[in-house]
């Protein structure tokens, strides 16, 4: 009874010399996760104050755009933005398109609304926004140009999803189709959630 607790102290220096031994291989294995893990939050904090930078100025540039009022300046500055990626560059091509339908310049500014719908970031209430506008410029290209600008947007349930179907209603009027747009007029008059 005497040897147990000098075997038990034996024991317990050989586990002790036996941790240590592996701590000591795997030392930098340890070492590489350790720096592995301060770098990659590193980056990410990097990467995040870059993207807030980029998103400051694209701000600022779209707001020294608008305050340019109308005019040449005015649209290159926006055009500048646009240019760009984020979602200020879609608003900034909205607003392009917008000027340009308001000049008469339909093609200019149907192009710029199929980019913002087709892009592939951004929001969905902005493509949908871009979408409808888009349709109703198109609407004097025929049935199937408006068909493509609405997308699945005339199955949608929201406002927007309603103006949707009102548009196809206007494209299959023009297209002399009465009964498709009778249907459909008729379908929005009596739907109750349709906007006024």
């Amino acid at each position: 009874t005497t040897d147990d607790p000098i075997l038990r102290e034996v024991d317990q220096a050989l586990a002790e010399d036996k941790t240590a031994t592996e701590f000591k291989k795997n030392l930098p294995l340890i070492i590489g996760a350790a720096i592995a893990v301060i770098a990659g939050v590193g980056g990410y904090q990097a990467w995040q104050a870059n993207k807030a930078a980029a998103a400051e100025k694209a701000s600022l540039a779209y707001q020294g755009a608008i305050d340019a009022g109308e005019g040449d300046e005015a649209e290159k500055q926006l055009a500048a933005v646009a240019d760009g990626d984020g979602g200020y560059a879609q608003i900034a091509r909205m607003q392009l398109a917008g000027e340009h339908a308001s000049h008469g310049e339909k093609d200019k500014a149907l192009s710029l609304y199929r980019e913002v719908y087709g892009a592939s970031g951004g929001s969905k209430r902005l493509k949908d926004l871009a979408r409808i506008r888009a349709a109703y410029l198109s609407v004097a290209d025929g049935r199937d140009a408006v068909i493509s600008d609405i997308g699945t947007l005339e199955t949608d349930a929201s406002a927007l999803g309603h103006y949707a179907r009102e548009i196809l209603a206007l494209a299959s009027l023009r297209a002399k189709d009465f009964q498709t747009a009778e249907t459909l007029f008729l379908k929005a008059a009596s739907d109750l959630t349709a906007p006024e």
